[in-house]
């Protein structure tokens, strides 16, 4: 086990580096574009879900394992995916962002209904699997939750990761989009 945390440790890492670079490589328009969910402009233990604004808190432990169980298989994907930081074959990058983004999706869901549970928000768990919910509200929540817990807690690595490639694939669609925006 200490393998596997020190592997997704070292991709965090290069995730982390790869994100740095490619943020710094956009322009100010592009920046903008951003999302705030993913990319937020403060720091609080406040999120806005479901149309109430709620306070986050630290996980306890039977909380964190449970995300870090959840998360084990992304983090073996991400360590054997093809695709690496700052991928510049387009038609690889896109493919991989469609397929990305559905993968995100469930397990951005499925991480913010074990965030939901351990607060107790019965609505934010109903308006899940209802479909009901917006994702930059749960992107947010992953987000205020992972930037809670601070790097220190290894049993979130797996958070830390997750965040890391979503931003990663927000800013090669928002690369994408500029390179063709003008084409339309």
């Amino acid at each position: 086990m200490p393998e596997d945390l020190s592997e997704a440790s070292a991709d965090n890492a290069e995730i982390d580096a790869a994100l740095a670079v490619q943020f710094k490589l956009l322009s100010a328009e592009e920046k903008e574009m951003l999302s705030q969910a993913l990319f937020p402009r403060t720091q609080t233990d406040k999120v806005q879900v479901c149309g109430k604004e709620r306070t986050l808190r630290p996980l306890t432990i039977k909380w964190s394992k449970q995300v870090h169980i959840l998360l084990a298989p992304f983090i073996n994907d991400v360590q054997a995916s093809g695709l690496r930081a700052g991928e510049t074959d387009l038609k690889k990058l896109q493919d991989h962002i469609d397929q990305t983004e559905l993968d995100l999706l469930k397990i951005l869901t499925d991480v913010s209904l074990i965030l939901a549970e351990f607060y107790g928000w019965e609505d934010v768990t109903e308006k899940i699997g209802e479909e009901d919910v917006y994702q930059a509200e749960l992107q947010a929540l992953v987000v205020r939750q992972m930037d809670l817990q601070k790097a220190n807690d290894f049993l979130l690595l797996g958070l830390r990761v997750l965040v890391g490639v979503m931003q990663q694939a927000e800013i090669q669609a928002v690369r994408l989009l500029s390179m063709f925006s003008g084409q339309f």
